[in-house]
């Protein structure tokens, strides 16, 4: 089976971090309002550790940061990772994920 996500396999954390992220993601497709406190909420986590985890994150194409003009940071999820979230990635034409695979198995795929 070919791997769907091409590229070096999320750390503990950065898996971590993703999971509580797509967690705090409770509306319509492509809709946020997390940021990096909620995270540091949701996990314990600092928060500057949060933000270093967030680069990391955007580097890997699973998140972008949207309102720096605003002050108000918020994270989202890269529209091509809407298969990630439980109900995102069945709205067409967002999901992209044909096997129906979930994250761990798609992780497992690259470890």
């Amino acid at each position: 089976m070919e791997t769907l996500i091409a590229q070096e396999p999320l750390t503990t954390l950065e898996q971590s971090v993703l999971a509580a992220f797509i967690n705090g993601l409770y509306a319509e497709a492509g809709f946020s309002d997390v940021d990096a406190h909620d995270l540091t909420r949701a996990t314990g986590i600092p928060t500057r550790s949060i933000r270093g985890i967030l680069s990391s994150l955007i580097k890997k194409d699973y998140i972008y940061i949207d309102g720096m003009d605003t002050g108000y940071q918020l994270i989202h999820l890269m529209e091509s990772r809407y298969y990630l979230h439980p109900e995102w990635k069945n709205d067409s034409p967002y999901y992209n994920n044909p096997e129906n695979l979930t994250y761990a198995e798609i992780h497992a795929l690259n470890a």
